[in-house]
């Protein structure tokens, strides 16, 4: 007979969770909030590759009124259209 094998069967894994832990991932609403914090890690982390320019780069002159640049028909608000 192999040594991986005894008398009881093939060799198992001892490690196991907490039981905070293996209650908190049975906890469906645990899990979405999971998810849903996983998907906005992730997003920030491809954020330069999702919109590569500067975010804070103004457009026009802050506060234009209405018919005051012709680019901007309706105006603009604090930087930007």
């Amino acid at each position: 007979m192999s040594n991986l094998v005894d008398e009881k069967g093939p060799a198992r894994c001892t490690f196991r969770l907490s039981p905070e832990v293996s209650a908190f991932l049975r906890n469906p609403s645990g899990m979405a909030g999971l998810l849903m914090l996983l998907a906005v890690l992730v997003m920030a982390f491809l954020a330069p590759l999702i919109y590569p320019g500067d975010p804070l780069d103004m457009v026009a002159q802050p506060f234009l009124w209405p018919g005051q640049d012709p680019q901007f028909p309706l105006g603009n608000r604090f930087f930007g259209p």
